[in-house]
């Protein structure tokens, strides 16, 4: 007489999450991949900004000057508790 393998849910239903799992992850990463693309690191200038020289030997300076506004990302008030006698 032979007797029924039974299978624990974990194994029942681990290849399907696995492969829920995995079919995710790719979606995420396709997304995250066009997201990242479509907002790269650019700067917009305009044409007669831009100085056009011929090539000579001599230090290279490679500098842009940008003018901004710097936050904090976070802000961390402290209290100070009156002293106790």
């Amino acid at each position: 007489m032979d007797k029924k393998i039974t299978r624990t849910p974990l194994q029942k239903y681990l290849k399907h999450s696995l492969l829920a799992l995995l079919i995710l992850g790719v979606v995420v990463s396709v997304y995250g991949v066009s997201q990242a693309q479509m907002t790269g690191r650019s700067q917009n200038i305009e044409k007669n900004n831009v100085t056009i020289s011929p090539v000579i030997q001599g230090a290279f300076i490679d500098a842009l000057s940008l003018r901004g506004h710097v936050v904090p990302k976070t802000t961390v008030y402290l209290d100070t508790i009156p002293e106790v006698r």
